[in-house]
């Protein structure tokens, strides 16, 4: 538009009547008056090899569509940016090729500073042969440079980073043994809540269940899910990432089904027995869950982390919902054909809980709070007891508090750790090679 134009060449005044009176300027052009004098505008003219109705068009010429927005990441001569913001537009009216293609100038953020670099020296990191270039193999999990690019700061993760550092967790800093905890990967969640999305007559049903678990249930193979202490889900949809932990899901059928820990749901009860049965059994004092559990106590729960609750992007229920759905699955695609009726996973069998933790700053910080949070529980796993149980109902800000609790540094500290980490391995596979 005409206010791009720094200078603009004079008009000379016996044609101003005609530029005013034409009808085939565009509706959003405007004659703005010389500013210098006549002769300097003459001299202007003179020297310029344009008319003055050519000089209107280039500068009714709408600006060009910006290749770039803020936050997209680039490839630059001098090694990968990101761009921070809008693009300055620069059209010179010395020169005609500016005011037709103007310069486009971006504000490029680099490792060492700051620089002002021309659109056509820039290249979308996706679209480059350093983008592309892989930096690591991790546990079937590959990295590359594109992926390390998202360590940056206010910067979302992926689904790479997440399952790379989850995998490093768990053979690196978690104090639960393979038999105690089983990770998700990040696309399972998903899986798991858009399974029958395109049809609408689907319900709860035993036959949906079973569709879900034939589906399903390769993620699995060879574990016992309903055996595990934990069961940890990374919860990732509208960019923002979440997670849950699922504590001690066989308590609930035991709970439940107390007749020889539902071994013979059948034998000797009867249909009100079941139908009682699907509530659970929750001990009310000390002394009964000695008796149901002995000395460790282990209560059945799930537990929803969600550092940005202000966005209001995450419904807790809804996601338990999904995870009871499919651990409902899993326990009637193990169990006998006289069992499955006798029991489901619902907000009584495994009640859910929100709990306060460290709340994120911005919008883009939600995947490095997650990480953080995950490793201090793996590493100091909580007890879920009647303890924990009372405190959620009495005092849920205590739940996760000390130990659990962290501030921005932390988070800040995590990015650059995990950065040395994945340069750290580089360097090992490159001596190896």
């Amino acid at each position: 538009t005409s206010r791009n134009v720094k200078h603009r060449a004079a008009v000379p005044n016996d044609e101003k009547s005609a530029l005013l009176g034409s009808t085939h300027l565009p509706a959003h052009s405007t004659y703005h008056p010389p500013i210098v004098s006549d002769t300097d505008a003459n001299n202007s003219a003179a020297d310029l090899s344009f008319g003055p109705l050519q000089l209107l068009s280039f500068v009714a010429n709408p600006d060009p569509t910006p290749a770039f927005l803020p936050d997209d990441f680039v490839h630059t001569p001098i090694g990968p940016g990101r761009v921070l913001s809008s693009p300055r537009i620069d059209r010179y009216p010395s020169c005609i090729a500016s005011l037709v293609h103007p310069i486009v100038i971006y504000h490029v953020q680099l490792h060492f500073g700051i620089c002002h670099l021309p659109s056509t020296s820039l290249q979308k990191i996706e679209l480059s042969q350093f983008g592309d270039r892989r930096v690591i193999t991790f546990a079937g999990v590959q990295l590359y440079e594109k992926d390390v690019l998202r360590l940056w700061p206010r910067t979302y993760l992926n689904d790479s980073l997440v399952n790379f550092y989850l995998r490093f967790l768990q053979r690196g800093r978690c104090a639960l043994t393979a038999n105690e905890v089983f990770v998700f990967p990040t696309y399972f969640y998903t899986r798991v809540s858009q399974f029958g999305l395109n049809n609408a007559t689907n319900s709860n049903t035993r036959a949906y269940r079973r569709k879900m678990w034939s589906d399903l249930k390769g993620w699995t193979k060879g574990v016992d899910l309903l055996q595990k202490k934990f069961l940890l889900l990374p919860v990732n949809f509208d960019l923002h990432w979440t997670f849950v932990l699922v504590c001690n899901p066989g308590r609930a059928i035991e709970w439940s089904l107390p007749l020889n820990n539902g071994s013979n749901c059948d034998d000797g009860m009867s249909s009100k027995d079941i139908s009682s049965a699907k509530s659970p059994i929750l001990p009310s004092t000390p002394n009964t869950l000695s008796e149901k559990a002995g000395n460790e106590v282990n209560v059945p729960c799930i537990i929803h982390f969600d550092s940005g609750k202000q966005f209001r992007l995450h419904r807790p229920q809804v996601i338990f919902a999904h995870i009871r759905k499919y651990l409902t699955a899993c326990y009637e695609a193990t169990t006998k054909e006289s069992c499955k009726d006798s029991f489901y996973f619902n907000s009584k069998t495994l009640p859910g809980v929100s709990p306060p933790v460290p709340v994120q700053p911005n919008t883009k910080d939600c995947g490095v709070y997650m990480l953080e949070l995950i490793e201090r529980i793996l590493s100091d796993p909580p007890i879920v007891d009647e303890t924990f149980v009372e405190t959620r109902r009495k005092q849920p800000k205590s739940m996760f508090s000390g130990k659990y609790w962290f501030d921005r540094r932390a988070t800040d500290q995590k990015r650059v750790d995990m950065m040395r980490l994945i340069r750290s391995m580089e360097r090992q596979i490159e001596t190896v090679d």
